[in-house]
């Protein structure tokens, strides 16, 4: 076992590896097999071995510096997608008891407690107060 291990090791050396982007690429293939075994698309089925050919050949990859621009340009799109996407559920699960507000100052979210009426509010970044209504 030692020994397959270290052969394993020894052939990925100097390769790129896994990253972001491989296991989005991955995680995509396995959708689309899913999708395909309800459709049953020949086109579908080509894109999803096209994808995993991709994502194999980015993992085998001795361009190390072309495939981490590659998985840069992921990174800038998939982080904001996933901050807005984790913002957007937490505002679903606390409407009950928080409001969600930007701060005209620096423009980060400030979580408050569900109080109605106007009042103050005191943004913990920037220091900048302004009003906030929260009708409901």
């Amino acid at each position: 076992m030692e020994k397959l291990k270290y052969r394993i090791q020894r052939f990925m050396y100097g390769r790129y590896g896994f990253d972001n982007l491989y296991y989005a690429l991955t995680i995509s293939c396995l959708v689309l097999l899913l999708l395909n075994r309800s459709a049953k698309l020949y086109a579908l089925n080509i894109a999803t071995y096209i994808i995993l050919i991709y994502a194999l050949y980015r993992v085998f990859s001795k361009n190390i510096r072309k495939r981490r621009l590659e998985n840069e340009k992921f990174l800038k799109i998939y982080i904001p997608a996933k901050t807005s996407l984790l913002m957007t559920a937490r505002r679903i699960k606390e409407s009950g008891t928080h409001r969600f507000r930007r701060c005209p100052g620096c423009g980060s979210m400030l979580r408050l407690p569900r109080k109605k009426g106007r009042h103050i509010a005191l943004c913990p970044r920037c220091g900048k107060e302004f009003d906030v209504d929260i009708k409901f």
